[in-house]
């Protein structure tokens, strides 16, 4: 294994879960387990995570739920997944006009407000939970 990726591993990640309330390592640590399961394995834990996920947006988000209940059938994606499949297409603009209904009032946890450059557009502001920060660093690591 290279200094580098055993450093943040096992001293630069956990110091920073620590300071920022994250779980860099644990996600880490999950994906490099997952990566030996049979892929039926991955496949049903996936489609699980998925339902549940679609299940509270619905329950919890308004922004989400109409949406998904308006939009016309021209702005609704194609995919071979049921869960998928029919879902509106959302893009920045209407993610601009409700930016007040973010987070989603059902979500309970700290969150981060991320600004966008806006280099090819105009700037966008987002959201993410301190357990999607600890996602997105595990998933730069890993790759």
């Amino acid at each position: 294994m290279a200094i580098y990726p055993t450093l943040f591993r096992r001293a630069v990640f956990p110091l920073l879960d620590r300071l920022n309330g994250t779980d860099v390592a644990g996600v880490l640590a999950g994906l490099e387990r997952s990566q030996w399961l049979p892929r039926e394995e991955l496949e049903v834990q996936q489609r699980r995570k998925l339902r549940d996920i679609m299940e509270w947006t619905r329950r919890e988000s308004s922004f989400y739920r109409t949406l998904w209940d308006a939009a016309s059938d021209v702005r609704r994606a194609r995919s071979a997944l049921p869960e998928l499949d029919g879902l509106p297409v959302i893009s920045k603009a209407d993610l601009r006009d409700r930016v007040g209904e973010f987070p989603v009032p059902g979500y309970r946890g700290r969150v981060l407000r991320i600004q966008t450059s806006g280099s090819t557009g105009a700037p966008a502001t987002f959201v993410r939970s301190i357990e999607q920060e600890g996602w997105f660093w595990a998933l730069r690591l890993r790759m």
